[in-house]
């Protein structure tokens, strides 16, 4: 077997109360262990606690992304039906301006037709006699009674 001074040094290895013998030293190793554990748990807890905030951090990543390239399609398809609004806008504006210089053009026209229409009148009712004369509605001769 083995000797007291063995067996003292294994009982040191194993606990201070039972080398020292003292009920405060036994205690006191007790305090320590028991430290120890409370201290791993909460070294666990905190493991658990930054694996819980990671796993949550690369979720809400994750859908960060994805609205992200939600976000980016919504533009592009925004960017294409802008140009294309640009595009129509600048037909129509073309045909506006076509448009306007047509009626310009063509009021010149009538102008000139309602000069030459007027001169035209004007000249038959002088080749007229004053008797046939035939009051026009818009000369202020007469009334249309």
């Amino acid at each position: 077997m083995s000797s007291p001074e063995q067996r003292l040094d294994l009982g040191s290895r194993l606990s201070p109360a039972v080398s020292l013998g003292g009920a405060a030293a036994a205690a006191d190793w007790m305090r320590k262990q028991k430290r120890k554990l409370s201290n791993r748990e909460s070294a666990r807890r905190s493991r658990m606690r930054k694996q819980q905030h990671l796993q949550d951090v690369a979720t809400q990543a994750a859908d960060l992304a994805r609205h992200n390239a939600e976000m980016a399609a919504q533009v592009e398809a925004l960017s294409q039906h802008h140009r294309r609004l640009e595009a129509e806008n600048g037909e129509l504006r073309a045909q506006a301006a076509e448009l306007a210089e047509r009626l310009w053009s063509l009021s010149g026209v009538l102008r000139l037709v309602a000069v030459d229409a007027q001169g035209m009148w004007q000249r038959h009712r002088e080749a007229l006699p004053a008797a046939a004369a035939v009051p026009f509605m818009g000369d202020g001769v007469g009334s249309a009674s």
